[in-house]
């Protein structure tokens, strides 16, 4: 910002008018309603009142002064502009917000049929009676009798970021007709948002420095997890070849659908010169897959199996999204979780074979290339440990659940 001259008091012009004229002209009759003494006081003002214009237009184009649409029109020279309000969302492509059942599937607890899920279903936290946190299902889905779990997207019912919550806050819904149908959000839904005010819009256009960091990691990495959806990014150059820079996307649980790819493209293509191709992509999918032998002293129930099952699966489900994040999977904290996590193997494994027995007789890994590479055939873990690459996120595959009776 340019530095504002010095100014004198606003009293000085009257004085210096007033001193000057009796110089001049020999007046020293300054009473109120003398001549001179109106005469004075109409041009003072009339000074004063070009200086505040004055200066009022020079703070105007000042980045740290100016306010309300002066300060827009300063933002729109910086390809810049306000935030209006928006609603808190999240997209059921985010992999964050979805309903499930905690045993069997959705049929089991709808006579067998699927669940009509409409759209504008209320979503809100637990024990907030009077709270304005509500959420609403943005489209109608069905929840297939056959499946346990269905993503969807939720939206705020009103603007600002007072509706924001954390993550597992999301768990009370309005379809009373099923008690056993629960729901919940993996992560934080932040987006929501109040109209910008002055303070943060300045902040934005006085660090708008874009040619200082164009086609760096740190702009690439930032730009794209400014796109909703986005949780992590990693940055590869060279990775296709000589000139091109890799751009791996993760979501939720690290997968990334089309839609969001298409977002962070567009958001990058204004990062992209000549000499440089940025190519965005979902990260590489490895995908596990196990075959896991429990051997038990007697025959567990049809209920009992299911929720063996169903807990299994979900600790698979969850271990796999964690390692994601840390990069590692190890069988033998998988193992722990899942004795930790499914409460109905404590009551038909004996205490004294619970940490000796191995679990997963087989796991299997495969890849899966978003662009340009194949995809690979199932290869044997020979190991207790995977590191995943930068590159890599983790799903589970095929579970083979088979639990042999030995007395």
């Amino acid at each position: 910002m340019a530095n504002p001259p010095r100014l004198r008091g606003i009293s000085r012009p009257s004085e210096d008018f007033k001193e000057r004229l009796e110089q001049r002209t020999g007046i020293n009759h300054w009473s109120r309603d003398s001549t001179a003494r109106t005469l004075s006081d109409v041009m003072s003002a009339s000074i004063v009142a070009d200086r505040n214009q004055m200066v009022s237009a020079f703070e105007q184009i000042q980045i740290s002064t100016a306010k309300g649409t002066s300060l827009d029109a300063l933002a729109k020279t910086q390809g810049l502009t306000r935030f209006e309000p928006t609603r808190a969302y999240s997209g059921a492509n985010e992999r964050n917000f979805y309903f499930y059942v905690s045993t069997g599937t959705f049929g089991d607890i709808n006579g067998g049929a699927s669940i009509s899920l409409p759209a504008g279903t209320l979503i809100s936290p637990v024990g907030t009676n009077g709270s304005s946190i509500r959420y609403a299902v943005k489209y109608s889905y069905t929840l297939p009798s056959s499946g346990d779990l269905t993503y969807c997207a939720v939206e705020a019912v009103g603007v600002g970021s007072s509706l924001n919550v954390g993550p597992r806050t999301l768990t009370a819904h309005n379809l009373s007709a099923y008690p056993t149908l629960y729901c919940t959000n993996r992560y934080a839904v932040v987006n929501g948002r109040g109209r910008e005010n002055d303070k943060d819009l300045r902040f934005r256009v006085s660090t708008n420095f874009r040619s200082l960091t164009i086609n760096n990691t740190n702009a690439l990495i930032m730009g794209a997890l400014a796109v909703p959806g986005v949780l992590n990014v990693t940055i590869s150059e060279g990775y296709y070849g000589m000139g091109t820079c890799g751009v791996f996307v993760f979501g939720s649980d690290g997968f990334s659908s089309p839609l969001l790819i298409s977002q962070v493209e567009r958001r990058l293509q204004q990062l992209s010169t000549a000499g440089l191709r940025v190519v965005v992509s979902a990260g590489v999918q490895v995908s596990f897959g196990f075959d896991i032998d429990l051997i038990v002293p007697q025959t567990p129930t049809r209920n009992q199996i299911a929720r063996i099952k169903a807990g299994v699966k979900q600790s698979l489900r969850d271990y796999l999204s964690e390692g994601t994040i840390r990069k590692t999977v190890s069988l033998r904290d998988l193992r722990n979780k899942i004795m930790r996590e499914v409460p109905e193997l404590l009551s038909i494994i004996p205490r004294k074979r619970r940490t000796k027995f191995d679990m997963f007789s087989a796991t299997y890994v495969s890849r899966k290339y978003a662009t340009y590479k194949h995809g690979s055939e199932n290869e044997r873990l020979l190991t207790n440990t995977y590191s995943l690459l930068p590159e890599e996120y983790a799903v589970l595959g095929t579970v083979n659940l088979n639990i042999d009776v030995v007395s």
